[in-house]
Formats: structure tokens, C-alpha cells, sequence
């Protein structure tokens, strides 16, 4: 994170004093960390709005973690995320 904030300062011919979100602002994109967010978050709305549009491989692993049981209770629908997918396995 620190490299690429020194490299978009670089590039910007900008001040170690100028803020982080300026320097993304001028490129129009996110810092990685919430570029990683929005990602993931814009993969859970495809599947939750636009299945079509995702490749079966996301689709079937998403299902697996969305529906981790079938009783009831008040977590049933909600999106689980297992250690497999969190560490890539």
C-alpha cells in the first residue's frame, strides 16, 4: 500500500503531505484494500441480481457457502464465507 501510494505521488509529481484519497481521486480509482472490497461486492450482487452474468464456477461455489444449512434459524440466508474460499483452496 505504501509503495503504491509513493508511486501515484511519483507519477503526480505531488508532496509526501498530500492525502491518499487525492491522489486516487486524480487517477479515478480506490486504494487497493477497497478496490478488493468493491470487487467482492460487486460479485455477490451479480449472484444475487444477475446470476446469468457470472461464470458457473462463481455461481456454484457462491450457493455453497450462501446456503450453508437448510433449518431454520435466523442466519439462514445470510452469506457465509468459509475459510476454503477465504483462503483459496
Amino acid at each position: 500500500m505504501k509503495l503504491n501510494n509513493k508511486l501515484l505521488r511519483i507519477l503526480q509529481e505531488k508532496e509526501s503531505y498530500c492525502k491518499n484519497m487525492e491522489l486516487y481521486a486524480n487517477y479515478n480509482t480506490l486504494p487497493i484494500t477497497k478496490l478488493h472490497c468493491f470487487q467482492i461486492l460487486y460479485i455477490i450482487h451479480k449472484f444475487i441480481y444477475h446470476k446469468k452474468l457470472l461464470p458457473k464456477f462463481f455461481i456454484i461455489t457462491l450457493l455453497r457457502i450462501y446456503k450453508i444449512h437448510d433449518y431454520d434459524t435466523r442466519n439462514k440466508n445470510n452469506l457465509h464465507l468459509s475459510t476454503v474460499m477465504v483462503l483459496g483452496q
